[in-house]
Order: C-alpha cells, then sequence, then structure tokens
C-alpha cells in the first residue's frame, strides 16, 4: 500500500499562484488588500468588493498573470465569501487566456451561493486550467430590478501544478 503523504508529494506541486496579486476589474469597489489572495493563509482576507446590479451580469473579475504559460496542467480553487442585499445566484467561473484579451470561459462554475444576507464561505469545485492568464469571472445570474447589492470576500486562490 503506497503511503497517502507519498501520494500527495507526487502529485501535486507547489502553487503557481502563491505571491501573485492580482488585478480586479468591473466591481464597483474592488476588493482590498488583493495581496491577501494568494499569501497562503486561509485567515487573511480582502477587503469586500462590490457591485449593485438590476439584472444579470458581471459582479468583478480577478485576473491573476503566472507570467509564463504552466507546461504541466493546474489545480485551481479558493476559498470566498459571497452575499446579497436580496434574493441572488452568485456564481465564479474560471476563464483562461494565452494574452490577456480573449478569454475562454469554463462553463461550470468552480463556486456558487444564493441568498445569503450576510458572509457565506462557500465550498469549491476544484478546476484544471493550462494558459498564462488565469480569470475570476464573479457572475450574478438575477438581480431585482431595484438594486441588488452583490459582496465578495477573497481568502485565498490557489492553482498547484498537478504531476501526472
Amino acid at each position: 500500500m503506497i503511503p497517502v503523504d507519498f501520494v500527495k508529494a507526487s502529485i501535486m506541486g507547489r502553487n503557481m499562484l502563491r505571491g501573485i496579486t492580482p488585478t480586479a476589474s468591473t466591481w464597483d469597489t474592488p476588493p482590498s488588500s488583493l495581496g491577501n489572495t494568494t499569501d497562503g493563509n486561509l485567515s487573511s482576507v480582502t477587503g469586500t468588493g462590490t457591485k449593485t446590479l438590476t439584472a444579470a451580469g458581471y459582479v468583478g473579475y480577478l485576473i491573476f498573470d503566472l507570467g509564463y504559460v504552466p507546461v504541466k496542467p493546474l489545480l485551481v480553487g479558493g476559498k470566498f465569501g459571497l452575499w446579497a442585499d436580496g434574493a441572488y445566484t452568485l456564481v465564479i467561473y474560471p476563464s483562461q487566456s494565452a494574452d490577456n484579451v480573449n478569454f475562454n470561459q469554463n462553463n461550470i462554475n468552480i463556486a456558487s451561493s444564493r441568498n445569503y444576507q450576510s458572509e457565506y464561505l462557500i465550498p469549491v469545485t476544484p478546476m484544471f486550467l493550462a494558459m498564462r492568464y488565469l480569470r475570476l469571472d464573479f457572475y450574478a445570474s438575477n438581480a431585482l430590478g431595484t438594486g441588488t447589492v452583490f459582496s465578495a470576500k477573497i481568502y485565498e486562490v490557489w492553482a498547484h501544478e498537478v504531476h501526472i
């Protein structure tokens, strides 16, 4: 029988996002302290990012530049807190790009939250990516016509090399 620690060490490599501060766009108020997203500490957190929407749309983006095209696939995941001031569904889609212009969005979300009016830490489904730029797309699939304020905090985002 192969020890579990050996399997973990053999399959999962280092976190390729560690220390990379993302850029934030589209938010009305972007999350502050973005360096906390990749500091390796699951307790540190960004400030709250917000956006008011009257219909479905993008709340905001976080874009990470690896600085190179990974040779091995990356397993991407994270820890996020999401909420809004009304009935809603908020999802996070991972996108990837070779040029930071044309992003390919994965149609499977890594996280989804609905109808929480205070911060809710959501479970995350890791996803494989393999391009230089990683973008997390925070998308609200519904909002009240009078305006719904969507909020997010990011505790950590990781992208571990996978040795297969």
